[in-house]
Formats: C-alpha cells, structure tokens, sequence
C-alpha cells in the first residue's frame, strides 16, 4: 500500500487571480478504484461531474472545478505495487503515451454496480 494521500501541484504562471496564482490542480487519492468509482457516483448523485476522466498510467483520475475554479483531482492508483507501477513506466507503451488516455465514467459506474473487475475496465477503450 502507498502512503500518499494528498498532493498539490504548483506552476508559477498559473492563476488569473489572487487566490488561485500557481495552483494548477490538488489531488486526492482513494484507497481503490472501487473507492474511487462509488465516490463519482455519489458526486454525480449530487450534482458534481468532472471536466475529465483519464487513465494516466499509474493512476486513474477524475477532475472537478471547484467553486472558485480550482481544478480537484480524486485517484486511485491502477497497480497493487511500486514494483508493478515501475515495471509499466518502463514500457515503450508508457513512454509513447505517458498522458494516458480519457476513459468513460459511466462505463466504469455500470462496470462497478455489474460487479466487474475495474482493474481490467480501465484499460479497455
């Protein structure tokens, strides 16, 4: 298991106001991705849709703007290990394509009631 739970992430040209000025984004991290879906849905229950779903690779990630426009990231990450984690950051795959790719959050919310293993769901397009 990982001890992150929280990050934020700066740029110094970031920001048109005084309260956001280098805030790019902050992150939050569940401890699964079931965790992660279940949390989606109950935002979405409530009104709250993010601006992007991705699998970044290492993790999955779904963005939300916040009241003052901050950008929010909620994640999981998609490997049970740092040794898995670095075994897929060595792939030519990841280095291609070290974005990763948008997924559907609706896809994932169904696989998730249908009792679907998401480890696989992320990866399939």
């Amino acid at each position: 298991p990982y001890t992150q739970r929280i990050a934020v992430f700066e740029c110094e040209h970031i920001g048109t106001g005084p309260s956001s000025r280098g805030l790019h984004h902050f992150q939050l991290r569940t401890p699964t991705l079931d965790a992660l879906v279940a949390l989606y849905s109950t935002l979405r229950e409530n009104g709250y849709v993010p601006v992007e779903v991705s699998n970044h690779g290492p993790g999955t990630s779904f963005y939300y703007r916040d009241p003052d426009g901050n950008k929010v990231e909620l994640s999981s990450l998609n490997f049970s290990s740092r040794d898995e984690m670095r075994s897929f950051m060595a792939t030519d795959a990841f280095k291609r394509n070290p974005g990763g790719f948008p997924l559907d959050p609706e896809r994932l919310a169904a696989g998730l009631s249908a009792g679907e293993d998401l480890s696989e769901l992320i990866w399939a397009r």
